[in-house]
């Protein structure tokens, strides 16, 4: 299963790549390329740039994780990079084409479209740690769980809860009418809040073993 996920992966990066170069023309000279905490585009790309960038990118970052999760033994390492890869490939094309189709729309990219993006790709990496072996690929590669396999699990228990929680905290956010930097601020602060906890979690559950 796992290697069909690395062909949809790759398939998908070249179709983006092609349906850019196909609409390229219908794409302004100049392209945003980064907001502030207040929403406002605070960084421009040419229009060549912004078509190749993000997918080159992309698949440069598939191929690497390709390249680790072939050295790898166990086939649920294997998965879970696999996963991984998926869903951080959704999450970096989704934002690139949800660029292009709000500037050919004429309207502009909302924090809110970001961070309901970002909240997608928290709460799908929270599923794939949960039950993720101990490895230096995947999950909180921590000094704590790196040497304990029982600090390892428990910190990846509570971790799906605090990322899960955490990225359903980012899209309610997304939902009120709060200015574009307050939300952005909120879902920041629920996107570490939710990485955080665990990483504490587990410094505390090590010590608490070391005193015994």
């Amino acid at each position: 299963m796992y290697r069909i996920i690395w062909v949809v992966s790759i398939m998908a990066i070249v179709a983006v790549i092609f349906v850019g170069y196909l609409y390229q023309a219908s794409l302004p000279p100049f392209m945003p390329s980064h907001w502030n905490s207040a929403g406002e585009v605070d960084g421009w790309q040419s229009s060549d740039i912004y078509v190749w960038a993000m997918p080159i990118i992309t698949l440069i970052i598939v191929c690497v994780l390709g390249i680790i999760s072939h050295f790898q033994h166990d086939i649920t390492i294997k998965s879970s990079i696999a996963y991984s890869t998926e869903l951080l490939t959704v999450y970096m094309l989704s934002m690139h084409i949800l660029i292009g189709m709000r500037v050919v729309q004429g309207s502009e990219v909302h924090v809110a479209d970001i961070l309901r993006l970002m909240a997608g790709l928290f709460i799908g990496l929270a599923f794939v740690i949960r039950d993720v072996p101990q490895n230096h690929v995947v999950g909180f590669r921590l000094p704590w769980t790196m040497a304990d396999a029982t600090v390892w699990r428990a910190t990846h228990r509570v971790g799906f809860w605090g990322m899960f929680v955490g990225g359903l905290v980012v899209v309610v956010v997304t939902l009120f009418p709060f200015s574009q930097e307050g939300m952005f601020l909120l879902g920041m602060c629920a996107v570490l809040v939710g990485v955080v906890i665990p990483s504490f979690y587990a410094y505390w559950l090590a010590k608490r073993k070391s005193t015994r």
